[in-house]
């Protein structure tokens, strides 16, 4: 009962997160100027499927949160009892993927998409890259540039030669 308790908890910590960056996702994109100000008539413009998206994040982490509050309640376990035995270390990678995330935002205006998202690619890939995986230095810090690369280049082709959305 315990165990599902906490399962309902990490439901609602996780749609508690998918909830903070629609927000803050909405937020950025109403002040973006560039991309709302080509949003007239029955134009929707190229702020229509990022908003769309983050709406979808709003109801996908509303309906987890619920998931989550139902689950737990199901279990008939108080909190005190989940608490005692809930471990903080699941949560670090989220709460450490939103920081990131929020420094990546701040560094796009100063380091430029590509710098910014290589960074960030190379980062994450490093982060996630399980332990038994890893190469010796050299090697690893090759096959890591080089995944970022291919990522950071994808998007970039994605948005600026597809899309045409206006990169920092």
């Amino acid at each position: 009962m315990v165990e599902q308790a906490r399962q309902g908890l990490s439901d609602v910590l996780a749609g508690t997160i998918l909830l903070v960056v629609g927000i803050v996702g909405l937020i950025a994109l109403g002040r973006n100027a560039t991309l709302t100000s080509f949003d007239f008539g029955a134009d929707p413009g190229p702020a229509l499927l990022p908003r769309l998206l983050l709406v979808a994040l709003l109801g996908g982490g509303t309906v987890v949160i619920l998931l989550g509050v139902l689950r737990w309640r199901a279990a008939r376990v108080s909190l005190r009892d989940v608490g005692r035995t809930l471990a903080l270390r699941p949560y670090r990678r989220p709460a450490v993927f939103v920081a990131s995330l929020s420094v990546y935002l701040g560094a796009l205006p100063r380091l430029g998409f590509i710098t910014a998202t290589l960074l960030f690619a190379a980062g994450w890939i490093a982060a996630l890259t399980p332990e038994e995986d890893r190469r010796p230095l050299p090697r690893s810090l090759g096959q890591t540039a080089g995944a970022a690369l291919v990522i950071t280049a994808a998007l970039y082709y994605v948005f600026k030669g597809f899309v045409k959305v206006p990169l920092p």
